[in-house]
């Protein structure tokens, strides 16, 4: 690989990351907005305090939390694959945080996820290698969050629960060693 290759690499996995964090981001400003907004409708009258959340949650809310849950698997999968092509040329901090972020991803159930988004039509009706992938009855998808940092916990779907607050962590980790990384490609 060579070094243009490698600032390549690099770049799309800056921006893989850039993503990640503008998602958490998005998810705690809207739940302190949420938060926010029926603290300031509580004692007020029933119907009242009904009808402004109900302002709130708009359409456009519940499409974001969604696409939400399936992005922050997918992108920690994407991050992932960068990583794994840069393994060659770890050394220092990158070596350290990449080694971290990769073992905690292959740890986690979150790498199945993107089978089961592949294959999840399949799945449903028992068909395909790995059906078990897909609960029956699955409850309704959600992202939870940390009440106090408001960082995401887990995202749950097609039944199951995924933790990704540790790897997420992890993924932001790799910003300044990477960014390091590159200034020393571009020297």
């Amino acid at each position: 690989m060579n070094d243009r290759q490698k600032l390549l690499v690099v770049n799309e996995a800056l921006k893989w990351i850039k993503r990640l964090d503008r998602i958490q981001h998005h998810i705690a400003e809207t739940d302190v907005r949420m938060a926010s907004a029926a603290r300031c409708h509580m004692g007020k009258p029933f119907p009242d305090s009904i009808g402004f959340l109900q302002g709130l949650v708009t359409l456009e809310y519940f499409e974001d939390r969604m696409l939400e849950q399936y992005l922050i698997p997918i992108i920690l999968r994407q991050i992932d694959d960068h990583i794994r092509v840069l393994k060659s040329e770890w050394s220092g901090e990158l070596a350290v945080k990449g080694k971290q972020f990769r073992k905690m991803f292959r740890d986690s159930e979150v790498r199945e996820l993107r089978n089961t988004l592949e294959h999840s039509a399949d799945y449903l009706v028992g068909k395909g290698r790995t059906p078990s992938l897909m609960l029956k009855n699955e409850p309704d998808p959600s992202i939870r969050t940390d009440s106090d940092s408001r960082e995401v916990v887990s995202v749950t779907l097609f039944g199951r629960q995924y933790v990704v607050k540790d790897l997420m962590s992890a993924a932001l980790d790799l910003v300044g060693p990477l960014n390091d990384y590159k200034t020393a490609l571009l020297e």
